[in-house]
């Protein structure tokens, strides 16, 4: 293997425009950019890449991607980022903002995936399709920094492994570079593992942590299986070794520990990120020494929890069924929004939800930041519903989707958010909402019963200022939270000559368990994607042919 000898951050520099563009400002996944930007670099520089190639992968999405739309630079921005990177390493990240991987496989097949030599690359986004001359040399280039920037992301929602190891495989198997075979780097991407082989051993692993937790009688048998499909993968020695702890064979706990060291190296990052590659590394060190610490017992504890209740889901009541059979035959109506057996009120007990105890622990801190705001990070409410006078919203989360700019204004609230479990994340909305004096919103209704809604009292005049939900009518207190059903009909009146401002916070139903939470937000996040995926078909299709009947018209 080829050592580099230059850290991810060389100079100050480096790091300094990564933050300068923002990148830990932009959300990317459930983690920001920068993280997964210097990720990306920790595996190209663990795989003993040359220093273009890891910092390439610490700015390789900079410009967006066809998959990743967010931009932290421009490419008008293109001539500072070729002054400090180089223009080798900049022309890399300017490509790899063009082609993405399906494309550049498509043009290696085309070329006949010749040694060297140029490839034309059709790519481009929104329909805007170029063709690209790239040498071959730069095309590997570009297929590694895309191995990295897979392995680095590969996650579900809550960091347990997700698919990449035969997207990874297939890959390297492109790569032309004779020094790429000849490197250990092959024993981390588990050479020539199928998508079908990944999908079983990612079955078997998703039970393995809690059954090895739990001491299950089936954790050996689900840990040997795992690595009969992959032995390579560091955190299946990891979980051996706990069992062989246990057990009293310190001598084989030990082995297991130095072997998950040297894999984690190699690899780069953690394939199970629900721990961190560091979180991993102490557990491995510890096994080499035939030990292991309350604090990671403690950590080992979090994953198998949380892979119990990622399995509970397939105990669903009953009424999960009767849910989705009627999501799927009721007209477009709210009954469709109606999940069976829950409870109804116009308004709950605030305090059986701990959210409301921390916003009001930190609502000092959360005025103050709030405080702070800029008029004009306020817009008009935009949803359809009559009103007289001003309504005005900031919003910091939408059906899943984080406003960054928003967000970064008040960080410390951001962060509290985030923290719950309570939080109705892929179809809820959380924002700072401002009803302006001598303001009436009219009467309406939330869309479903499995939300409940949080007020926080933020700026709370003197006087006629109000809320109706079904027949009660109460006030806000500033520092004090209420939480109330908003598939009530209810409305909201400031009689006074003072703003009202409160933080709105959609929160799941207290009566749906952790597995129907997980269930639903499964399902909102593939209709999420699938409405994307097909929105963007719909748009390049009526551009492809906006674009051939302008060629085909006479003086166009």
């Amino acid at each position: 293997m080829v050592e580099s000898s230059v850290p991810v951050f060389p100079s100050p520099v480096l790091e300094a425009t990564l933050i300068a563009l923002k990148t830990r400002d932009l959300k990317h996944g459930r983690a920001t950019l920068y993280d997964h930007l210097v990720g990306t670099a920790d595996v190209l520089r663990a795989w003993g890449q040359p220093d273009r190639l890891v910092h390439a992968g610490l700015f390789h999405s900079v410009y967006s991607t066809s998959s990743y739309r967010t931009q932290a630079a421009t490419y008008d921005q293109r001539p500072l980022l070729e002054t400090l990177l180089g223009r080798e390493i900049e022309q890399l990240v300017y490509l790899f903002s063009l082609a993405s991987l399906p494309e550049l496989q498509l043009a290696i097949g085309q070329a006949g995936v010749k040694v060297d030599g140029l490839i034309t690359v059709r790519c481009g986004r929104d329909g805007n399709r170029r063709e690209l001359v790239v040498p071959r040399d730069v095309v590997d280039d570009l297929l590694i920094v895309h191995m990295a920037n897979l392995i680095d992301q590969a996650k579900d929602g809550q960091g347990a492994p997700g698919l990449c190891l035969s997207r990874v495989s297939e890959v390297s198997g492109l790569v032309r570079r004779p020094e790429w075979a000849s490197t250990s780097l092959l024993l981390s991407l588990e050479a020539g593992i199928s998508l079908h082989e990944e999908m079983h051993l990612l079955d078997l692993y998703e039970q393995l942590p809690a059954a090895v937790i739990d001491h299950a009688e089936n954790a050996g048998n689900l840990v040997a299986a795992c690595l009969g499909r992959v032995a390579s993968l560091p955190e299946l020695h990891l979980w051996r070794g706990v069992l062989a702890l246990r057990a009293g064979d310190r001598s084989a706990a030990a082995a297991d520990g130095r072997e998950a060291q040297l894999l984690l190296e190699v690899r780069g990052t953690a394939w199970d990120k629900r721990l961190s590659k560091a979180e991993w590394a102490q557990l491995a060190q510890e096994l080499a020494e035939q030990t292991i610490s309350a604090e990671s017992e403690a950590r080992l504890a979090g994953v198998g929890q949380n892979s119990a209740t990622a399995m509970a889901a397939a105990a669903m009541p009953e009424r999960f069924t009767r849910y989705l059979l009627r999501s799927a035959t009721a007209q477009p109506s709210r009954a469709a929004g109606w999940y069976p057996e829950l409870s109804s009120r116009p308004f709950h007990d605030a305090s059986q939800f701990s959210i409301s105890g921390m916003l009001e622990e930190h609502f000092a801190e959360i005025e103050r930041e709030v405080s702070q705001l800029e008029t004009d990070t306020f817009h008009a409410e935009a949803e359809n519903i009559r009103r007289t006078g001003r309504w005005e919203v900031m919003i910091l989360f939408e059906a899943g989707r984080m406003n960054s700019e928003n967000c970064a204004k008040v960080p410390r609230l951001t962060e509290l958010l985030q923290s719950s479990p309570d939080v109705r994340t892929t179809a809820g909305l959380i924002y700072l909402s401002r009803v302006k004096a001598r303001t009436k919103i009219a009467a309406h209704r939330g869309g479903s019963n499995m939300r409940v809604r949080l007020h926080l009292g933020i700026l709370i005049p003197e006087g006629d200022c109000k809320l109706r939900v079904d027949q009660e009518v109460t006030g806000w207190t500033a520092g004090k939270c209420m939480v109330f059903d908003d598939f009530y009909e209810h409305e909201v009146w400031n009689n006074t000559d003072q703003d009202r401002l409160v933080l709105v916070v959609d929160l799941w139903h207290p009566e749906l368990s952790t597995a129907e939470r997980l269930c639903l937000e499964a399902i909102d996040r593939q209709v999420n994607r699938q409405a994307q995926g097909r929105a963007n078909y719909w748009e390049t299709n009526r551009k492809q042919q906006s674009r051939e009947r302008q060629q085909r018209s006479p003086g166009q």
